[in-house]
């Protein structure tokens, strides 16, 4: 992502400064009880990782960004620490702020692994990619009564968020996985800048608030190849290992997957 600086030279950094409206679309979490128990649950852990990435760009701890970033990601966020060093340029951190973080756009995906290497090729799934069709692929009042039965103090409203933005990659040698996604945005005093020849390439002394996003991923339900874990209209399966797993589907490793939507948000396949 290209980002013009002060002295109008144009490079490409793993960082949007001066952002002051998201990166990325906002679609809400329809249910505010999901929202709540989200930021319960996650909150200290993404803010967390918001100031570690901060501090790895800061220091070019590759060590420590191989361990939060998603292979692609991170392989990208090293391609351009490569670039700007190469160009005399290095990220200076600048201040030491609390952002403020809301959650957005939740997403289940099945079929595909955090991890973009492993995946294969867009054209080798047969894709679900709308609510309709997704529907039609399995009764959306089967996935509810399932979910309702396995789930402790679940409400509709959660049921309906959840199914209304859930994505299906179908293969049979590809993963059982459920994928979930959040988006986690941070409105903020500006924390890092550019130098060169100790000099500010990015702030002229108008530092107003910026806004900046990382996609977190996690894998809470892993159960092998398709072809041995689904049959049509019976997810039996994954519904029991849904169940025995509620009480930490929130707590599984979570892994930033993208970066001010550097990577547009960093597709499972291309």
């Amino acid at each position: 992502m290209f980002l013009a600086l002060k002295r109008t030279l144009a490079i490409n950094a793993p960082w949007l400064f001066k952002q002051t409206t998201p990166s990325i679309s906002i679609r809400n979490i329809s249910s505010e009880s999901m929202q709540n128990e989200l930021k319960n649950r996650l909150s200290e852990g993404f803010l967390y990782a918001f100031n570690s990435i901060v501090d790895s760009y800061q220091s070019q701890d590759i060590d420590l960004l191989s361990q939060c970033l998603e292979p692609r990601l991170f392989k990208h966020v090293s391609n351009s620490f490569t670039s700007l060093s190469s160009q005399g340029y290095k990220f200076i951190k600048i201040s030491e702020t609390s952002p403020s973080l809301s959650l957005a756009n939740m997403q289940l995906t099945l079929g595909v692994y955090v991890d973009r290497t492993q995946n294969l090729n867009k054209n080798d799934y047969y894709m679900i990619k709308s609510v309709e069709e997704f529907k039609k692929f399995i009764p959306l009042d089967f996935l509810k009564k399932q979910l309702k039965k396995d789930t402790v103090n679940i409400d509709e409203n959660i049921l309906n968020s959840c199914m209304d933005y859930a994505y299906m990659y179908i293969l049979p040698r590809a993963p059982a996985n459920l994928v979930l996604a959040v988006d986690a945005i941070y409105n903020t005093e500006p924390v890092l800048t550019l130098e060169k020849d100790g000099k500010d390439q990015v702030y002229d002394g108008n530092m107003n608030k910026e806004i900046h996003t990382l996609r977190f991923e996690s894998e809470p339900v892993k159960l092998g190849m398709q072809k041995d874990a689904i049959g049509i209209g019976n997810f039996d399966k994954i519904f029991e290992e849904l169940k025995k797993q509620k009480n930490q589907f929130y707590d599984n490793p979570w892994i930033v997957t993208d970066i001010d939507n550097i990577l547009k948000g960093n597709p499972y396949a291309l």
